[in-house]
């Protein structure tokens, strides 16, 4: 089943189309749209803490940061293919010569360190990042569909689905969770990047990626988990109380 999904539909329609040399595919008209939305989303959430103009240096330095560690992963976990040449790390020979994982820790790390410059709370800025990825994924997911024609590449717009589906249930209810006893900020940041990391750690035996990949997303689930745990103010010797009373029984 996975050899099917991973077959190439031929029935699928080019969508791709020519400005002068340069080739514009669905995938990056989806990415372009993405962008905007994007924007629009980051600005929306922090308009009433942040100065626009701050919105916006945010906004530009979270795009070139996801880009340029999204194609620094890619690059480092094909070495062996790409050589020690600046040249051949710089030339896209496809669309899809990047690293979401990459990208997705880029842009998380460049709010947090420029949130911290500014001393704004950094994890209301991380927790307001969250929407414009899911919309990123989910759209971008989409002309990554149109591009390949795999089926197996539905699973990113339908994972956005889920997750923008499920957002607004979360983002209104988690701080009356039982288990989350904080009530801070920084849970839909924590929350989301476990959830996705593990659906792309899924995706990534699903298309039998390489070691390096599965392993920076199990690290990026982990640590998700713990700044999830973190964040929730738990005490590991309470939550552990049960080993004890076990052992006494």
């Amino acid at each position: 089943m996975i050899e099917w999904l991973s077959q190439r539909q031929t029935s699928m329609p080019d969508l791709s189309f020519s400005v002068g040399n340069f080739t514009v595919t669905p995938f990056l008209t989806g990415l372009a749209a993405a962008g905007f939305l994007s924007s629009f989303f980051i600005w929306r959430s922090l308009k009433e803490d942040v100065r626009e103009d701050e919105i916006f240096n945010l906004t530009i330095l979270i795009f070139v940061f996801a880009v340029v560690a999204s194609r620094l992963i890619f690059v480092l976990a094909n070495l062996p293919t790409f050589g020690i040449s600046l040249t051949s790390w710089l030339v896209l020979n496809h669309e899809a010569n990047f690293s979401l994982e990459g990208a997705f820790a880029g842009a998380f790390l460049a709010a947090f360190a420029r949130a911290r410059k500014i001393k704004i709370n950094s994890w209301e800025i991380m927790d307001s990042l969250v929407l414009p990825l899911l919309v990123s994924i989910f759209i971008g997911g989409i002309g990554f569909f149109l591009s390949s024609g795999l089926l197996i590449d539905l699973y990113y717009p339908v994972l956005g689905i889920i997750g923008l589906f499920s957002f607004p249930f979360i983002k209104n209810r988690y701080r009356s969770f039982v288990w989350y006893k904080s009530g801070k900020t920084g849970f839909l940041f924590s929350f989301y990047s476990l959830m996705l990391s593990f659906f792309f750690l899924i995706l990534a035996f699903l298309k039998n990626h390489g070691l390096y990949s599965k392993c920076l997303l199990g690290v990026l689930g982990l640590l998700s988990l713990v700044i999830l745990y973190h964040r929730s103010e738990r005490k590991i010797k309470e939550d552990l109380k049960f080993i004890k009373l076990n052992k006494s029984v």
